[in-house]
């Protein structure tokens, strides 16, 4: 696996993965609706089973006390701390001017998903412990088949993680030409993104619990990078300009500002 993903992640820039990805998208929501599907008839055949009472009741806030809140905020970390890859999609876009109406259409695509996937899957299933497709049978055509497309997607997935990282050591490594493209080899970036691929593996699969570490070290990073610098600097800019505060706009962008440093 980690060999496939290495093979995947030798493609100059993300451009090359956006089919890999649009498809993987497709696989995932191809899946909730599955989930969905057996949810709902699972909900049947309890309605029209006289002799079951069921009790429902819906805590929407995060439970367990800190280490509930903490995997709500990894949860957001992961959704939207796009910053630190914010300049390689944009290198990898035919037009980058568009990226701001990129992202945010592309966030907001995922909030509104997030909201509706969310509460229609926890209304289904009350009581999910772990894995949402630990909720599907385990027997049956259509069972397998989505488990074994979900593992399909995670793996097309990692490369659009490993390129941008393999980019920046590339840049520390190579030299850059006036177009800002590294001048190394084929070669030379394929035994870069191969070992950088394997590396990662020896590590999470002989480092006891080191996915904890993992994310607990990734998600303060991206939290300071994705929440708390880009509305300090803003903060900063909008003080340090010469012309006087006093339009709605403003204060509405500061007051966005303060919440998402609060977030982060």
């Amino acid at each position: 696996m980690t060999t496939f993903i290495g093979l995947f992640s030798m493609v100059p820039d993300l451009g090359y993965l956006a089919k890999i990805s649009a498809a993987g998208l497709s696989i995932l929501l191809a899946t909730i609706l599955i989930v969905a599907f057996y949810g709902i008839i699972d909900n049947f055949d309890n309605n029209n089973n006289e002799d079951v009472a069921t009790t429902y009741h819906y805590n929407w806030l995060p439970e367990n006390g800190f280490s509930g809140i903490s995997n709500w905020f990894g949860c957001v970390v992961f959704s939207y701390g796009v910053v630190p890859l914010t300049y390689n999609y944009r290198e990898s876009m035919k037009n980058p001017t568009k990226m701001v109406d990129a992202t945010l259409t592309a966030l907001c695509s995922v909030a509104m998903l997030y909201i509706v996937i969310g509460i229609g899957l926890y209304y289904l299933y009350d009581n999910i412990q772990n894995d949402i497709l630990r909720q599907l049978p385990t027997s049956g055509v259509i069972p397998i088949v989505t488990r074994v497309s979900m593992i399909v997607v995670v793996l097309s997935s990692v490369p659009l993680l490993i390129v941008p990282c393999a980019e920046l050591i590339e840049g520390k490594i190579f030299t850059t030409d006036n177009k800002n493209i590294t001048t190394g080899s084929f070669c030379q970036r394929a035994l870069l993104r191969l070992g950088l691929c394997f590396i990662c593996a020896a590590i999470s699969t002989f480092v006891p619990n080191f996915v904890n570490v993992l994310s607990f070290v990734g998600c303060c990073c991206v939290a300071m990078i994705s929440f708390v610098f880009p509305p300090a600097f803003h903060i900063r800019l909008l003080l340090s300009s010469s012309k006087i505060i006093t339009s709605n706009t403003d204060s509405k962008s500061i007051a966005l500002d303060i919440a998402m440093l609060v977030l982060g």
